[in-house]
C-alpha cells in the first residue's frame, strides 16, 4: 500500500472510540417579507464540535443579514440570503461545504472533521501540499488562464478552503482572490488517484436507501367527484418531521402533496419512498430554494432539472408538479418550467405563527371545495396541528386528495357537466 495512503489512515486511527450515531439532520430556515427572502439549508451531524462550528457560521450569517436589512428597510427592492451545502462522509472523516449567496456576493466555508479523533483537519495533515498546489497551479492556468492575475495567484494559491469526496479533492478560491475580473468562485477538482490516495466509497448517510422499488401502482380509494375535496400541501421538506407527518396522514386515511427540495432527497430516501407507498404525491420545489425570478434562464432550468434528476435517480419517480420557492413566479419563469405550476389559496402562515391553534384556525376557517392549503413540513408546530386540522375538515365533510387527484376530479366534473 502506498505510503501516503498509510499516512492518511494513520491520521484517523482511534483507540477505544465508541460507536456514534451516524446520521445527519438537515436544518431549514425559510423566511420572507416585503424586504427580503431567506432560504437556508444546512446539515448537523451529532458531533458537537463540528455542529457548533456550523451553527455559529449560520447564526452569524443570518444575524448579519438581518442587521443589514434594518439599515436598508426603506429600499423598495428585496434582498436574498441563500445557503446550501454538500455533505460527504466515510468511516473516518466528514467533509462539509457551505455555499452562501447574499444578493450578488458569494462565500464558501468548509469543514473537514476527523470525528474519531475529534479535531478539524488541515489539508497538509493528510496529503503533500506541494503536490496539491503544483497540480492546482496547472489546472488553474488550463481553466482560467485568460483571467488570472499572476500576483494574486502567487499570493493566494494556498487556499484553506477544501473538501473531499470518494473521487476528488476540491479547492475553492473565492471571487477576486485570483482575479480582479472573474466574479464567481473558482473551483478546482483534483482526482485522488493523482495524489496517491484511495478512499472507500463515500456514504451519504441519514437513511439507508431501500433496495426494493417503490410500487407506484398505488390503489386509490374511489372518490365521489361530487363530494367536497381539499388538498393538503407541504413545502420545503423533507425534514425530521416528515416521517411523523406521513404517519399521521395514514392513520387518518388522508393524503397530501409534498413539494420537496432536491438537495434533501438523498438524505431522506427511505421516508420519501414510504410517503409514496402511503399514497402521497411528490412535487418539485427547486433544488435549494433559490429565488427564481432573480435567476438567469439557465439557472432556473438547472434548479428544475437537478431536482427532477435526483428524485428519479433516488426514488424511480418523476414529479409532474412544481411549486416555486416563495411562490415567486412570472411569465419568464413559467416559460422555463415544463411541469404544472401549483400555488395555493389557503395560507396557514405556519412559518410566521408559532401558535398551533393559530395554524389550525388559518387552515380550517375558510376552506371551500377544491381548496389548496399551504403548510411546511419543517416545523414541529405544524406537525402538532395536523391531526386537529384533519379532524375539523373531516367534520366538515371534506375528502383529502393529492393535487393530481384534484385535477382529475375537476376534469370529471367538467365532463359530467
Amino acid at each position: 500500500m502506498r505510503a501516503k495512503w498509510i499516512l492518511f489512515l494513520l491520521l484517523f486511527l482511534c483507540i477505544g472510540c465508541g460507536n456514534r450515531k451516524n446520521d445527519i439532520k438537515i436544518e431549514t430556515i425559510i423566511e420572507e417579507n416585503r424586504h427580503y427572502k431567506i432560504g437556508i439549508n444546512y446539515p448537523l451531524t451529532h458531533y458537537q464540535k463540528l455542529d457548533d462550528s456550523i451553527e455559529q457560521y449560520i447564526h452569524t450569517s443570518y444575524q448579519n443579514f438581518l442587521k443589514q436589512q434594518e439599515k436598508e428597510i426603506t429600499l423598495t427592492t428585496q434582498n436574498e440570503l441563500n445557503i446550501d451545502y454538500t455533505f460527504y462522509q466515510n468511516k473516518e472523516m466528514i467533509s462539509i461545504t457551505l455555499f452562501k449567496s447574499e444578493n450578488e456576493e458569494e462565500e464558501i466555508k468548509t469543514f473537514n472533521y476527523a470525528y474519531k479523533k475529534d479535531y478539524f483537519i488541515s489539508l497538509e495533515k493528510f496529503v503533500s501540499s506541494e503536490d496539491v498546489y503544483n497540480i492546482a497551479n496547472t489546472l488553474l492556468f488550463k481553466r482560467f488562464g485568460n483571467v488570472l492575475d499572476l500576483s494574486l495567484l502567487k499570493k493566494n494559491l494556498h487556499t484553506s478552503l477544501f473538501s473531499i469526496d470518494e473521487e476528488n479533492l476540491y479547492l475553492y478560491y473565492p471571487p477576486y482572490s485570483l482575479s480582479n475580473h472573474y466574479l464567481d468562485t473558482m473551483i478546482i477538482d483534483i482526482p485522488l488517484q493523482k495524489l496517491n490516495i484511495e478512499t472507500e466509497e463515500v456514504k451519504r448517510v441519514h437513511h439507508e436507501m431501500m433496495s426494493a422499488e417503490v410500487d407506484l401502482e398505488k390503489v386509490n380509494s374511489i372518490i365521489d367527484a361530487n363530494k367536497k375535496v381539499v388538498a393538503l400541501t407541504f413545502d420545503d421538506g423533507p425534514s425530521p418531521y416528515t416521517d411523523e407527518i406521513i404517519s399521521i396522514l395514514k392513520e387518518n386515511d388522508a393524503v397530501a402533496t409534498f413539494f420537496i427540495l432536491g438537495n434533501k432527497v438523498k438524505n431522506y430516501a427511505a421516508v420519501l419512498k414510504k410517503s409514496l407507498e402511503y399514497g402521497n404525491e411528490l412535487g418539485n420545489h427547486t433544488y435549494n430554494h433559490k429565488w427564481l425570478t432573480k435567476l438567469k434562464d439557465e439557472e432556473i432550468k438547472k434548479q428544475m432539472q437537478d431536482t427532477q434528476d435526483i428524485i428519479y435517480e433516488t426514488l424511480g419517480y418523476t414529479p409532474v408538479l412544481f411549486r416555486p420557492s416563495y411562490g415567486s413566479i412570472n411569465q419568464r419563469v413559467r416559460k422555463d418550467i415544463a411541469l404544472d405550476v401549483v400555488l395555493w389559496n389557503i395560507d396557514t402562515m405556519d412559518w410566521k405563527y408559532k401558535s398551533t391553534s393559530k395554524i389550525i384556525t388559518r387552515a380550517t376557517a375558510n376552506v371551500e371545495d377544491k381548496s389548496i392549503i399551504l403548510m411546511h413540513e419543517t416545523y414541529e408546530r405544524t406537525k402538532k396541528a395536523l391531526p386537529e386540522i384533519i379532524r375539523i375538515l373531516k367534520e366538515k365533510d371534506f375528502v383529502f386528495v393529492t393535487i393530481s387527484e384534484l385535477k382529475q376530479i375537476e376534469s370529471l366534473r367538467k365532463y359530467n357537466g
